[in-house]
C-alpha cells in the first residue's frame, strides 16, 4: 500500500494493525472493520494526499482520491 503525495512522492506503509497484508487478505466487504495503517510522516508542504492500495490480485484495490491534511494527521476514513 503506497500513499501518494501530490501525484509525484510515494511512500510505503511503514505498519499495520487489524488487518492482513497480501498475499493474505482481510474481508472488509460485510459490515464494517476498524484497521490502522501507520505511514512515515507526511512533510509540512503536503496539503492533501490520496491512498492507493496496489495489488495484482482479483477484485478491485480500494483507492481514496483525495484526503485533506489535518493539524493531528490522524484520519478516519470509511469506503465501500
Amino acid at each position: 500500500m503506497n500513499v501518494i503525495f501530490g501525484g509525484t512522492h510515494n511512500t510505503q506503509l511503514a505498519h499495520a494493525e487489524h488487518i492482513a497484508l497480501m498475499p493474505e487478505w482481510t474481508d472488509v466487504r460485510r459490515g464494517t472493520h476498524d484497521f490502522t495503517l501507520i505511514f512515515p510522516g507526511l512533510a509540512k508542504s503536503v496539503t492533501a494526499f490520496r491512498m492507493v492500495e496496489y495489488c495484482d490480485a482479483a477484485g478491485a484495490p480500494f483507492q481514496i482520491p483525495r484526503i485533506e491534511r489535518c493539524e493531528s494527521d490522524v484520519y478516519y476514513v470509511m469506503f465501500s
